[in-house]
């Protein structure tokens, strides 16, 4: 048993190097006005980001190599190769609600 008082945890990083991960702005306001949705939006890039995370591959070329997964799908959205669609689905979809095309609409 551990006793009771403070963790202590190692930084991931030095307090002397500089982390940059702050997203694309233009592509953000680009996104949102295509997407036309704050909640949509979030829950769109964050679905899509988990699927680059396990390993799809992105519908658009990356600007730099190191680009932040994020940015990746705000330029998808902003080149139109990523929408979203809002909809009831019908009751008789069955295990096809579990399987995508390889289109690129998500289905929130």
């Amino acid at each position: 048993r551990q006793k009771a008082g403070r963790v202590h945890y190692a930084p991931l990083f030095s307090f002397n190097e500089r982390i940059d991960h702050t997203m694309n702005f233009e592509y953000l306001s680009q996104a949102e006005e295509k997407i036309g949705s704050i909640p949509t939006l979030v829950n769109l890039v964050s679905y899509r980001t988990r699927q680059l995370i396990r390993g799809e591959r992105p519908m658009v070329k990356r600007d730099f190599p190191e680009q932040d997964f994020h940015d990746v799908v705000l330029k998808e959205i902003v080149e139109g190769k990523l929408t979203v669609e809002m909809g009831v689905l019908p009751i008789d979809m069955g295990s096809s609600f579990d399987t995508f095309d390889e289109g690129s609409d998500i289905v929130l």
